[in-house]
């Protein structure tokens, strides 16, 4: 896991305070960012705050930040034992995830030409068997372009929590990779007190390697 020693290696592109009754947990979150880029875009695009989905998932939203600030392991250890398991990998998308039964982070990670799913538990760090989650090659074209600019940067989504949780003073809950103008983002939900925010931030990317005989 790689340490940010200075905050100028990724621009921060907007914060962004929510109450926590609006039920912004990471999946709404992520849709109302990607609803915004999409406009940005100049496609056309819902109001996500608007969508019933945000209004029914208050109530599930409170419980899961109320659970959240007790667990006795952080997100970013858990995005630490997750890449432990297999040399090499990389996140790309981690949430916090409460039921009546169990609490767990559920992790996205990078291995090979593989997307594995790994649930670690939130309470005492235990990682269960990973799964294949999909391949590379099976993604839509806008993970895909993630992916290639992810490998291109020398930061990683621990990078981007650690920031945020600098950042927002709180404790990030969920984060992943979004694609605004046609970049790579990460975009990272922190809870703070009362409230949700979040926090979009841009990475350097690495020129691509030139080839033998390009001008």
């Amino acid at each position: 896991m790689m340490c940010i020693s200075n905050n100028a290696t990724m621009r921060l592109v907007q914060s962004i305070v929510r109450p926590i009754a609006i039920g912004c947990l990471l999946t709404i979150a992520i849709a109302s960012l990607q609803a915004a880029a999409a406009t940005t875009d100049g496609r056309n695009s819902e109001m996500v705050g608007d969508s019933p989905e945000v209004r029914d998932a208050a109530t599930q939203s409170e419980r899961q930040a109320a659970s959240a600030r007790s667990v006795a392991i952080t997100l970013l250890q858990a995005l630490d034992i997750s890449e432990r398991q297999h040399a090499g990998s990389r996140a790309v998308d981690v949430s916090f995830v409460a039921t009546s039964g169990e609490r767990f982070y559920r992790i996205l990670t990078l291995v090979g030409d593989q997307v594995l799913e790994h649930h670690i538990d939130a309470d005492n760090g235990e990682a269960g068997a990973a799964r294949i989650y999909s391949t590379i090659d099976s993604l839509d074209q806008t993970d895909r372009a993630n992916v290639s600019d992810l490998m291109r940067t020398g930061l990683n989504l621990s990078d981007a929590v650690a920031l945020a949780e600098r950042e927002t003073t709180g404790i990030v809950i969920s984060a992943g990779l979004i694609r605004i103008g046609g970049k790579l983002n990460f975009a990272a939900v922190a809870l703070c007190g009362d409230r949700l925010k979040e926090v979009v931030l841009e990475p350097p990317l690495q020129s691509k390697p030139r080839r033998r005989g390009d001008g």
